[in-house]
């Protein structure tokens, strides 16, 4: 199985759709530090007040977006578990 581009988070999504071509640029306009969008953008960790405030403050529906990528994680998951899954019994190691 080739290794596949997951799909973006809703966080990322939203972050291009507000016109910011990389998480700093993003980090900048909501007024937050770089690692603050970083671990949130990959689903590692909740986004922070401040970041929730600006989105609001730029209209995003915030309550909407952690909902969407809350569920984004957890379908990354399942995925990744069914990956390592489906090598294991093709590599013949199945337990």
């Amino acid at each position: 199985m080739a290794h596949e581009q997951p799909e973006p988070s809703p966080l990322t999504r939203t972050r291009i759709a507000l016109g910011c071509p990389t998480t700093a640029a993003f980090a900048a306009l909501l007024g937050v530090r770089y690692h603050a969008l970083y671990n949130p953008e990959r689903g590692l960790c909740r986004l922070p007040r401040a970041a929730r405030d600006a989105l609001a403050e730029l209209g995003v529906n915030v309550p909407r977006l952690e909902c969407e990528q809350a569920a984004w994680i957890a379908q990354r998951g399942e995925q990744l578990r069914a990956a390592l899954l489906e090598n294991r019994i093709a590599g013949g190691r199945e337990r």
